[in-house]
């Protein structure tokens, strides 16, 4: 608080009385919450005689708004999974995997303005193969949101954290492996892979297993229907049947004694 001291002289009267009054202008208003005004002060000193005389004087009073926003409130979006395309890609954008609103009070400023932004994590991938960066991953999401008023002031940051799940739940295909396929008896190997191949959408090096070799007829020449398992690293796996048929094309050998 300001006081306006004042004091007066007089032929006579060796003490007039002295009366200080004052009338405050229009607001000039600023920001929210911050505004401008001059105050005039008027003394009047009056002796035993009545004699009076007055003298004015203004002030420009400021008030400001130096008091930042709390900490924004962020209602963060929930946790979220996508999954892996044809071509181990996805769209994890905020667009698809939710967008965080935020709100924060003010002393003065009854809608501060929020600024919102997000940073991601490097990916931890999750599935358990030889390979690395191959498949299904996790990564935070960290939004951090801040307040700034009408006057300027910018508050603290608060940041939320969301956990975005990328899946790879697509099993390998067997595309160019051979239906059926044809070897001579005496070649044959019940471990060996005969025309076979997988591939995978993320896996570079897809595991494929011989899940069982079912005699179909015959020794040779006969046939087998064979069942392929194809493994990616995340686990997913198809299954391919092939029709391996044994040829006997060699003669007999004869021997005259």
């Amino acid at each position: 608080r300001v006081l306006f001291r004042s004091s007066a002289t007089d032929n006579c009267d060796a003490a007039p009385e002295v009366e200080v009054t004052y009338v405050d202008g229009p607001l000039t208003d600023g920001c929210a919450g911050s505004y401008s005004f001059t105050r005039t002060f008027t003394a009047t000193a009056t002796d035993h005689c009545g004699n009076e005389d007055s003298i004015s004087c203004d002030q420009l009073i400021t008030v400001s708004d130096e008091t930042a926003p709390d900490a924004p409130v962020i209602a963060g979006p929930a946790d979220a999974e996508v999954l892996l395309d044809a071509d181990c890609a996805t769209d994890a954008s905020p667009a698809v995997t939710g967008e965080a609103t935020a709100t924060a009070a003010d002393n003065c400023d009854a809608d501060p303005s929020i600024a919102i932004s997000y940073e991601d994590s490097a990916p931890t991938y999750t599935c358990a193969g030889d390979d690395t960066a191959e498949g299904s991953y996790t990564f935070i999401r960290t939004w951090t949101a801040t307040a700034t008023d009408d006057c300027g002031n910018e508050g603290a940051s608060s940041t939320y954290d969301q956990t975005i799940t990328v899946s790879d739940e697509m099993a390998p295909d067997f595309d160019g492996s051979a239906n059926t396929y044809e070897i001579a008896c005496d070649e044959y190997d019940e471990n060996t892979l005969y025309a076979v191949m997988a591939s995978d959408n993320c896996d570079s090096d897809v595991t494929i297993t011989i899940l069982s070799n079912s005699e179909v007829s015959g020794s040779c020449a006969g046939s087998f229907l064979r069942t392929y398992e194809a493994t990616d690293d995340c686990g997913n796996s198809t299954q391919f049947e092939q029709a391996i048929s044994l040829l006997d094309e060699v003669a007999p050998e004869l021997t005259i004694t």
